[in-house]
Protein backbone atom coordinates (compact mmCIF):
# COMPACT_ATOMS: atom_id res chain seq x y z
CA UNK A 1 0.00 0.00 0.00
CA UNK A 2 1.30 3.47 -0.85
CA UNK A 3 1.44 6.43 1.45
CA UNK A 4 -1.71 8.55 1.84
CA UNK A 5 -1.04 12.09 0.66
CA UNK A 6 -3.09 15.27 0.68
CA UNK A 7 -2.04 17.95 -1.76
CA UNK A 8 -3.33 20.91 -3.74
CA UNK A 9 -3.26 20.83 -7.51
CA UNK A 10 -4.28 23.09 -10.37
CA UNK A 11 -6.15 21.09 -13.01
CA UNK A 12 -4.72 21.33 -16.52
CA UNK A 13 -6.68 18.57 -18.23
CA UNK A 14 -9.04 15.66 -17.58
CA UNK A 15 -9.16 12.53 -19.74
CA UNK A 16 -10.01 8.85 -19.42
CA UNK A 17 -8.70 5.41 -20.37
CA UNK A 18 -9.80 1.83 -19.82
CA UNK A 19 -7.27 0.03 -17.61
CA UNK A 20 -7.84 -3.70 -17.06
CA UNK A 21 -11.51 -3.23 -18.04
CA UNK A 22 -11.85 -0.41 -15.48
CA UNK A 23 -13.07 3.10 -16.29
CA UNK A 24 -10.15 5.30 -15.27
CA UNK A 25 -10.41 9.07 -15.01
CA UNK A 26 -7.06 10.89 -15.09
CA UNK A 27 -6.75 14.45 -13.81
CA UNK A 28 -3.50 16.05 -14.98
CA UNK A 29 -2.19 19.06 -13.09
CA UNK A 30 0.51 20.93 -11.24
CA UNK A 31 1.07 21.22 -7.51
CA UNK A 32 1.78 24.50 -5.73
CA UNK A 33 5.52 23.83 -5.91
CA UNK A 34 5.43 23.13 -9.67
CA UNK A 35 5.44 19.33 -9.66
CA UNK A 36 3.57 17.35 -12.30
CA UNK A 37 0.74 15.33 -10.74
CA UNK A 38 -1.81 12.86 -12.04
CA UNK A 39 -4.84 12.05 -9.90
CA UNK A 40 -6.50 8.74 -10.81
CA UNK A 41 -10.16 7.94 -10.10
CA UNK A 42 -11.24 4.34 -10.70
CA UNK A 43 -14.44 4.61 -8.70
CA UNK A 44 -16.60 6.76 -10.95
CA UNK A 45 -19.40 4.74 -12.55
CA UNK A 46 -20.96 5.89 -15.86
CA UNK A 47 -24.73 6.26 -16.09
CA UNK A 48 -27.64 7.67 -18.05
CA UNK A 49 -31.30 8.48 -17.37
CA UNK A 50 -34.52 6.94 -18.63
CA UNK A 51 -37.96 8.48 -18.36
CA UNK A 52 -40.61 5.74 -18.42
CA UNK A 53 -44.32 6.19 -18.85
CA UNK A 54 -44.60 4.69 -15.39
CA UNK A 55 -41.99 3.37 -12.96
CA UNK A 56 -42.95 -0.21 -12.13
CA UNK A 57 -41.20 -3.10 -10.44
CA UNK A 58 -41.59 -5.08 -13.66
CA UNK A 59 -39.72 -2.43 -15.67
CA UNK A 60 -36.96 -2.17 -13.08
CA UNK A 61 -36.53 -5.95 -13.10
CA UNK A 62 -36.33 -6.02 -16.92
CA UNK A 63 -33.63 -3.34 -16.88
CA UNK A 64 -31.59 -5.12 -14.21
CA UNK A 65 -31.74 -8.36 -16.22
CA UNK A 66 -30.68 -6.68 -19.46
CA UNK A 67 -27.34 -7.85 -20.90
CA UNK A 68 -24.95 -6.25 -23.41
CA UNK A 69 -21.80 -8.18 -24.34
CA UNK A 70 -22.11 -10.23 -21.12
CA UNK A 71 -22.35 -7.00 -19.10
CA UNK A 72 -25.39 -6.32 -16.94
CA UNK A 73 -26.68 -3.09 -15.41
CA UNK A 74 -24.62 -2.36 -12.31
CA UNK A 75 -27.17 -0.37 -10.34
CA UNK A 76 -30.58 1.27 -10.74
CA UNK A 77 -31.96 4.27 -8.83
CA UNK A 78 -35.22 6.20 -8.90
CA UNK A 79 -34.37 9.91 -8.89
CA UNK A 80 -36.08 13.23 -9.38
CA UNK A 81 -34.48 15.55 -11.93
CA UNK A 82 -35.54 18.75 -13.62
CA UNK A 83 -36.06 18.43 -17.36
CA UNK A 84 -36.56 21.80 -19.06
CA UNK A 85 -37.32 23.25 -15.61
CA UNK A 86 -39.96 20.66 -14.80
CA UNK A 87 -39.29 18.03 -12.05
CA UNK A 88 -39.70 14.48 -13.30
CA UNK A 89 -39.12 11.02 -11.87
CA UNK A 90 -36.45 9.14 -13.79
CA UNK A 91 -34.54 5.90 -13.63
CA UNK A 92 -30.78 6.41 -13.24
CA UNK A 93 -29.05 3.44 -14.86
CA UNK A 94 -25.41 2.67 -13.98
CA UNK A 95 -23.25 0.42 -16.19
CA UNK A 96 -19.71 -0.80 -15.60
CA UNK A 97 -18.21 0.41 -18.89
CA UNK A 98 -18.85 3.87 -20.33
CA UNK A 99 -18.65 2.52 -23.89
CA UNK A 100 -21.73 0.41 -23.19
CA UNK A 101 -23.92 3.39 -22.23
CA UNK A 102 -25.17 4.07 -25.81
CA UNK A 103 -25.63 0.32 -26.41
CA UNK A 104 -27.86 -0.11 -23.36
CA UNK A 105 -29.71 3.03 -24.34
CA UNK A 106 -30.28 1.80 -27.91
CA UNK A 107 -32.00 -1.31 -26.59
CA UNK A 108 -34.08 0.44 -23.92
CA UNK A 109 -35.29 3.23 -26.20
CA UNK A 110 -37.24 0.68 -28.25
CA UNK A 111 -39.30 -0.44 -25.26
CA UNK A 112 -42.92 0.73 -25.32
CA UNK A 113 -42.79 1.59 -21.60
CA UNK A 114 -39.97 4.10 -22.18
CA UNK A 115 -40.78 7.69 -23.05
CA UNK A 116 -37.31 9.29 -23.33
CA UNK A 117 -33.62 8.88 -22.45
CA UNK A 118 -31.20 11.59 -21.27
CA UNK A 119 -27.45 12.24 -20.98
CA UNK A 120 -26.44 9.05 -22.77
CA UNK A 121 -24.20 10.86 -25.28
CA UNK A 122 -22.00 12.68 -22.75
CA UNK A 123 -18.38 11.59 -22.97
CA UNK A 124 -17.08 9.95 -19.81
CA UNK A 125 -14.71 12.72 -18.78
CA UNK A 126 -17.39 15.39 -19.34
CA UNK A 127 -19.80 13.37 -17.19
CA UNK A 128 -17.10 13.33 -14.51
CA UNK A 129 -16.25 17.04 -14.51
CA UNK A 130 -19.95 17.96 -14.47
CA UNK A 131 -20.66 15.70 -11.51
CA UNK A 132 -17.54 16.76 -9.62
CA UNK A 133 -18.07 20.41 -10.58
CA UNK A 134 -14.45 20.86 -11.65
CA UNK A 135 -12.91 22.59 -14.68
CA UNK A 136 -9.40 23.24 -16.04
CA UNK A 137 -7.34 25.91 -14.22
CA UNK A 138 -9.34 25.30 -11.04
CA UNK A 139 -7.51 24.41 -7.82
CA UNK A 140 -8.59 21.31 -5.93
CA UNK A 141 -7.41 19.50 -2.84
CA UNK A 142 -6.80 15.82 -3.49
CA UNK A 143 -6.42 13.13 -0.86
CA UNK A 144 -5.25 9.77 -2.08
CA UNK A 145 -2.78 6.95 -2.03
CA UNK A 146 0.53 7.30 -3.83
CA UNK A 147 0.66 4.60 -6.52
CA UNK A 148 2.88 3.35 -9.32
CA UNK A 149 1.36 4.18 -12.71
CA UNK A 150 2.84 4.17 -16.20
CA UNK A 151 2.96 7.91 -16.86
CA UNK A 152 5.71 10.53 -16.71
CA UNK A 153 4.83 12.49 -13.57
CA UNK A 154 6.37 13.47 -10.25
CA UNK A 155 3.38 12.18 -8.29
CA UNK A 156 0.46 9.85 -9.03
CA UNK A 157 -2.41 9.56 -6.55
CA UNK A 158 -5.39 7.25 -6.52
CA UNK A 159 -8.19 9.56 -5.40
CA UNK A 160 -10.02 9.00 -2.14
CA UNK A 161 -11.40 12.53 -1.96
CA UNK A 162 -11.32 15.57 -4.21
CA UNK A 163 -12.77 18.97 -3.37
CA UNK A 164 -12.63 22.46 -4.80
CA UNK A 165 -10.62 25.16 -3.05
CA UNK A 166 -10.32 28.90 -3.57
CA UNK A 167 -6.82 29.76 -4.77
CA UNK A 168 -6.38 32.70 -7.12
CA UNK A 169 -3.08 31.94 -8.81
CA UNK A 170 -1.59 30.23 -11.84
CA UNK A 171 0.99 27.50 -11.11
CA UNK A 172 4.49 27.39 -12.56
CA UNK A 173 3.93 26.17 -16.11
CA UNK A 174 6.50 25.23 -18.73
CA UNK A 175 5.43 26.53 -22.15
CA UNK A 176 7.11 25.72 -25.48
CA UNK A 177 6.19 27.20 -28.88
CA UNK A 178 7.06 25.49 -32.15
CA UNK A 179 6.81 26.06 -35.88
CA UNK A 180 7.72 24.11 -39.01
CA UNK A 181 8.90 25.09 -42.48
CA UNK A 182 7.94 23.02 -45.53
CA UNK A 183 9.22 23.09 -49.13
CA UNK A 184 7.92 21.46 -52.28
CA UNK A 185 10.34 18.95 -53.80
CA UNK A 186 8.90 17.66 -57.04
CA UNK A 187 5.54 16.10 -56.25
CA UNK A 188 6.12 15.78 -52.52
CA UNK A 189 6.39 18.18 -49.63
CA UNK A 190 9.32 18.04 -47.24
CA UNK A 191 9.68 19.41 -43.72
CA UNK A 192 13.05 21.16 -43.78
CA UNK A 193 13.02 22.82 -40.38
CA UNK A 194 11.40 22.83 -36.95
CA UNK A 195 11.98 25.61 -34.44
CA UNK A 196 11.24 25.50 -30.71
CA UNK A 197 11.33 28.28 -28.15
CA UNK A 198 10.51 28.50 -24.47
CA UNK A 199 11.39 26.85 -21.19
CA UNK A 200 14.95 28.12 -21.55
CA UNK A 201 15.53 26.81 -25.07
CA UNK A 202 15.97 28.38 -28.48
CA UNK A 203 16.49 25.58 -31.00
CA UNK A 204 16.19 24.97 -34.73
CA UNK A 205 16.34 21.43 -36.14
CA UNK A 206 17.08 21.04 -39.85
CA UNK A 207 18.65 18.72 -42.41
CA UNK A 208 20.58 19.28 -45.60
CA UNK A 209 23.79 21.22 -46.18
CA UNK A 210 25.70 22.78 -43.30
CA UNK A 211 26.83 21.83 -39.82
CA UNK A 212 25.32 22.20 -36.36
CA UNK A 213 26.18 25.56 -34.85
CA UNK A 214 24.71 27.62 -32.02
CA UNK A 215 20.95 27.13 -31.87
CA UNK A 216 20.95 25.08 -35.11
CA UNK A 217 21.05 21.28 -34.97
CA UNK A 218 21.64 19.62 -38.35
CA UNK A 219 20.51 16.01 -38.74
CA UNK A 220 20.83 13.55 -41.63
CA UNK A 221 17.37 13.62 -43.15
CA UNK A 222 13.66 14.35 -42.71
CA UNK A 223 13.07 11.23 -40.62
CA UNK A 224 15.91 12.21 -38.26
CA UNK A 225 14.38 15.69 -38.00
CA UNK A 226 11.09 14.22 -36.77
CA UNK A 227 12.90 12.00 -34.27
CA UNK A 228 14.94 14.92 -32.95
CA UNK A 229 11.78 17.04 -32.59
CA UNK A 230 10.05 14.31 -30.57
CA UNK A 231 13.18 13.78 -28.43
CA UNK A 232 13.45 17.53 -27.74
CA UNK A 233 9.82 17.81 -26.63
CA UNK A 234 10.25 14.83 -24.29
CA UNK A 235 13.42 16.34 -22.82
CA UNK A 236 11.86 19.79 -22.31
CA UNK A 237 8.77 18.21 -20.73
CA UNK A 238 6.47 21.21 -21.31
CA UNK A 239 3.07 21.50 -19.67
CA UNK A 240 1.77 23.56 -22.60
CA UNK A 241 2.69 23.30 -26.29
CA UNK A 242 1.59 26.33 -28.29
CA UNK A 243 1.57 27.02 -31.99
CA UNK A 244 -0.17 29.16 -34.56
CA UNK A 245 -2.40 27.21 -36.94
CA UNK A 246 -0.90 23.95 -35.67
CA UNK A 247 -4.23 22.08 -35.79
CA UNK A 248 -4.79 22.86 -39.43
CA UNK A 249 -1.20 22.70 -40.63
CA UNK A 250 1.88 21.89 -38.51
CA UNK A 251 0.58 18.85 -36.65
CA UNK A 252 -1.16 17.56 -39.78
CA UNK A 253 2.13 17.66 -41.72
CA UNK A 254 4.12 16.14 -38.84
CA UNK A 255 1.59 13.35 -38.34
CA UNK A 256 1.59 12.50 -42.07
CA UNK A 257 5.39 12.39 -42.17
CA UNK A 258 5.63 10.28 -39.01
CA UNK A 259 3.22 7.81 -40.59
CA UNK A 260 5.31 7.74 -43.80
CA UNK A 261 8.50 6.98 -41.89
CA UNK A 262 6.89 4.75 -39.24
CA UNK A 263 8.04 7.12 -36.47
CA UNK A 264 5.75 6.99 -33.40
CA UNK A 265 4.48 10.51 -32.72
CA UNK A 266 4.69 10.21 -28.94
CA UNK A 267 4.88 13.72 -27.46
CA UNK A 268 2.93 13.30 -24.25
CA UNK A 269 3.50 11.95 -20.77
CA UNK A 270 2.25 8.49 -21.70
CA UNK A 271 3.27 6.00 -24.38
CA UNK A 272 0.27 6.83 -26.56
CA UNK A 273 0.68 8.74 -29.79
CA UNK A 274 -0.85 12.11 -30.65
CA UNK A 275 -4.45 11.72 -31.80
CA UNK A 276 -6.79 14.13 -33.53
CA UNK A 277 -10.10 14.75 -31.81
CA UNK A 278 -13.05 16.49 -33.39
CA UNK A 279 -13.68 19.89 -31.86
CA UNK A 280 -16.33 21.93 -33.59
CA UNK A 281 -15.49 22.25 -37.29
CA UNK A 282 -11.89 21.06 -37.02
CA UNK A 283 -9.85 18.23 -35.54
CA UNK A 284 -7.44 19.19 -32.79
CA UNK A 285 -4.18 17.45 -31.92
CA UNK A 286 -4.50 15.88 -28.47
CA UNK A 287 -1.34 15.12 -26.48
CA UNK A 288 -1.86 13.05 -23.34
CA UNK A 289 -0.56 14.82 -20.25
CA UNK A 290 0.18 18.10 -21.98
CA UNK A 291 -2.08 20.93 -23.11
CA UNK A 292 -1.83 21.79 -26.81
CA UNK A 293 -3.17 25.24 -27.65
CA UNK A 294 -3.48 26.48 -31.21
CA UNK A 295 -3.54 30.24 -30.73
CA UNK A 296 -5.04 30.74 -34.18
CA UNK A 297 -8.32 29.18 -33.02
CA UNK A 298 -8.60 31.66 -30.15
CA UNK A 299 -7.68 34.59 -32.40
CA UNK A 300 -10.19 33.56 -35.07
CA UNK A 301 -13.15 32.91 -32.77
CA UNK A 302 -12.60 35.26 -29.83
CA UNK A 303 -10.23 38.10 -30.71
CA UNK A 304 -10.89 38.30 -34.45
CA UNK A 305 -13.96 40.60 -34.34
CA UNK A 306 -12.06 43.15 -32.22
CA UNK A 307 -8.96 43.27 -34.44
CA UNK A 308 -8.52 45.85 -37.17
CA UNK A 309 -6.80 43.35 -39.48
CA UNK A 310 -8.98 40.92 -41.38
CA UNK A 311 -5.97 38.81 -42.34
CA UNK A 312 -5.18 36.67 -39.31
CA UNK A 313 -1.63 35.63 -40.14
CA UNK A 314 0.85 35.37 -37.30
CA UNK A 315 2.69 38.43 -38.60
CA UNK A 316 -0.42 40.64 -38.86
CA UNK A 317 -1.83 39.57 -35.48
CA UNK A 318 1.51 39.97 -33.70
CA UNK A 319 1.99 43.44 -35.17
CA UNK A 320 -1.41 44.52 -33.89
CA UNK A 321 -1.29 42.90 -30.46
CA UNK A 322 2.44 43.02 -29.71
CA UNK A 323 3.60 45.84 -32.02
CA UNK A 324 6.25 43.49 -33.40
CA UNK A 325 6.30 41.25 -36.44
CA UNK A 326 8.54 39.39 -38.88
CA UNK A 327 11.57 40.99 -40.55
CA UNK A 328 10.03 41.24 -44.02
CA UNK A 329 11.98 38.48 -45.80
CA UNK A 330 9.97 36.55 -48.39
CA UNK A 331 9.56 32.79 -48.21
CA UNK A 332 11.08 32.53 -51.70
CA UNK A 333 14.32 34.09 -50.39
CA UNK A 334 14.31 31.75 -47.39
CA UNK A 335 13.77 28.65 -49.56
CA UNK A 336 16.66 29.75 -51.79
CA UNK A 337 18.88 30.27 -48.74
CA UNK A 338 18.15 26.75 -47.49
CA UNK A 339 18.98 25.19 -50.86
CA UNK A 340 22.27 27.13 -50.86
CA UNK A 341 23.14 25.90 -47.38
CA UNK A 342 22.68 29.30 -45.72
CA UNK A 343 21.21 27.77 -42.57
CA UNK A 344 21.68 30.88 -40.47
CA UNK A 345 19.21 32.93 -42.54
CA UNK A 346 16.63 30.15 -42.59
CA UNK A 347 17.04 29.46 -38.88
CA UNK A 348 16.52 33.13 -37.99
CA UNK A 349 13.35 33.17 -40.10
CA UNK A 350 12.02 29.99 -38.55
CA UNK A 351 12.85 30.85 -34.93
CA UNK A 352 11.15 34.22 -35.38
CA UNK A 353 7.83 32.39 -35.89
CA UNK A 354 8.30 30.45 -32.64
CA UNK A 355 9.39 33.62 -30.84
CA UNK A 356 6.30 35.53 -31.99
CA UNK A 357 4.07 32.57 -31.09
CA UNK A 358 5.60 32.38 -27.60
CA UNK A 359 5.17 36.14 -27.06
CA UNK A 360 1.62 35.93 -28.36
CA UNK A 361 0.93 33.09 -25.93
CA UNK A 362 2.12 35.25 -23.04
CA UNK A 363 -0.47 37.80 -24.13
CA UNK A 364 -3.31 35.36 -24.87
CA UNK A 365 -2.95 32.46 -22.40
CA UNK A 366 -4.09 34.49 -19.36
CA UNK A 367 -7.31 35.27 -21.27
CA UNK A 368 -7.77 31.59 -22.16
CA UNK A 369 -7.19 30.61 -18.51
CA UNK A 370 -9.81 33.10 -17.33
CA UNK A 371 -12.34 31.89 -19.90
CA UNK A 372 -11.74 28.25 -18.93
CA UNK A 373 -12.60 29.11 -15.34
Amino acid sequence: MGKEIRTRMCILDVDYVIDDDKNTIRIWGKTEDGKTIVAIDNGFVPYFYVEPNEITEKLKKEIMELKVQEHKVKKLEVVEKKIYGEPRKLLKIYVDNFRLVPKFRNIIKEWKDVKEEYEYALSFYKRYIIDKDIIPMMWVEVTGESISYDVEADLVLEIKEIKKIELDRVPQLRTVAFDIEVVQKGEREEIIMVSLMGNGIKKVITHGKGKSKGMVTVVNDEKSLLEEFIKTIKELDPDIIVGYNTDRYDFIKIDQKCEDYNVPLVLGRTKRQVVFKKRGRISSAYIEGRVHIDLYDFVEHILGPSLSTEILTLDRVAKELLVVGKDGKSWRDIEKSWKNGDLESVAEYCIKDSELTLKLSEHILPQIFELSR
